[in-house]
């Protein structure tokens, strides 16, 4: 799973990032690396303090051109936000950690090496762009 962690300001082109990945991602659902595709979820968990209407209109612009899971939430602070700032690291600027379904996190945040690889760099481990960095080196 691809958990896209964020604030709601000036994410436009990560949006579209990952609805190109998205797209990648369920036009070839083959296997690669152990890992299937078709099972890899976008998330986006966004992250604000103040729900104001200005907040949810913005939010709702921005949700219109997802094509991803969303969570939604009307208490605040979000409920396991320590989670999110202390063990992934959260402050303000967009994250993508990678992580499995037992919970393991194989990427603290994906976000470099898929604005770098796109989706050839799945299933976006920092091995996977250490090896595709290595690769292009060798060829140029």
């Amino acid at each position: 799973m691809l958990l896209f962690i964020s604030g709601l300001v000036r994410i436009e082109d990560e949006i579209r990032l990952l609805n190109s990945i998205y797209e990648r991602l369920v036009e070839d659902p083959n296997d690669k690396s152990g890992f299937k595709k078709e099972e890899f979820k976008i998330l986006w968990i966004p992250i604000e303090n103040k729900w104001g209407d200005a907040r949810r209109e913005l939010f709702n612009t921005l949700k219109s051109d997802i094509k991803w899971y969303v969570v939604e939430y009307a208490q605040v602070p979000l409920p396991g936000i320590r989670l999110i700032e202390e063990d992934l690291r959260f402050h303000g600027k967009p994250i993508l950690p990678v992580v499995k379904p037992q919970g393991v996190l194989l990427n603290d945040d994906a976000l470099d090496i898929i604005f770098e690889w796109g989706i050839h760099a799945f299933p976006f481990r920092k091995s996977d762009a250490y090896l595709l960095a290595q690769k292009w080196k060798w060829f140029w």
